[in-house]
């Protein structure tokens, strides 16, 4: 378990390295910014239609994915080997789409709106970091049945 969360960390910590990379290289003018900026703004459109779309398929899904049946199953079937696997997707599902808003925002001549939709996916990674106790808490999840916060509890009967 804990050579998959060294790998799952590498990723996550190795992604915001390299955002701030970029900004960077960005920043202290290495690369000029505005690469990408066009006069009749088709291009931009279309990048920021097409990274709005990926950002709205990728962090309900990233935070939603191991909630799937088939995932789910596969975590508590394969342990370890499945998290890497599962974690991997999810971790890339977050972290390469975040790069590359950052990226584009800096081509297009810092377009916020590719700032923004970094700034969420970095957001996102907060409640995907992989700790210990999440990474086993994901694996083990279905082992014991899960506790309806709705359902009234006996033990705490007349207390407020």
């Amino acid at each position: 378990m804990e050579k998959t969360r060294k790998i799952l960390m590498t990723e996550c910590l190795g992604s915001v390295a390299i955002l701030l990379l970029l900004a960077l290289v960005f920043e202290t003018g290495l690369v000029a910014e505005g690469l990408w900026a066009t006069a009749d703004g088709t291009t931009l459109f279309l990048a920021q239609t097409a990274m709005t779309i990926v950002l709205l398929a990728t962090v309900p899904g990233a935070l939603y994915l191991f909630r799937l049946r088939s995932v789910r199953d596969r975590l508590i079937a394969d342990g370890e080997t499945a998290l890497r696997r599962w974690g991997n997707v999810r971790m890339l599902m977050i972290c390469v789409p975040m790069v590359l808003d950052l990226l584009l925002y800096y081509l297009f001549g810092a377009v916020v709106g590719f700032f923004y939709m970094a700034v969420i996916h970095l957001l996102t990674i907060t409640f995907v970091f992989p700790t210990k106790r999440r990474c086993d808490h994901e694996c083990r999840a279905e082992e014991q049945p899960a506790e309806d916060p709705m359902q009234d509890d006996s033990s705490h009967q007349g207390q407020p």
